[in-house]
């Protein structure tokens, strides 16, 4: 369908029509992400002084692993809207 298409029968607010819902999801799984990783980097000894690219990358997988549990459902929530 052409966008002027879609204008004319959806209208503009169709296209925000799932923000909101992403708006909500990202201060939590953001918040859960940077405390996750700092959390794991202080367990797995990356904080600890030299180069510690395995604590590092633990940390990092980690936090993006509890990232997407939290933000996928609500990425799905705002394709169906």
């Amino acid at each position: 369908m052409r966008f002027r298409a879609f204008m004319r029968q959806q209208g503009f607010k169709r296209l925000w029509r799932g923000a909101p819902t992403v708006a909500a999801g990202c201060v939590p799984s953001h918040a859960a992400f940077f405390s996750v990783y700092e959390w794991a980097k202080e367990a797995s000894g990356a904080n600890r002084p030299g180069h510690h690219p395995v604590a590092a990358a633990v940390a990092g997988a980690s936090a993006t692993m509890l990232h997407d549990l939290i933000l996928t459902p609500v990425d799905v929530v705002k394709q169906r809207l």
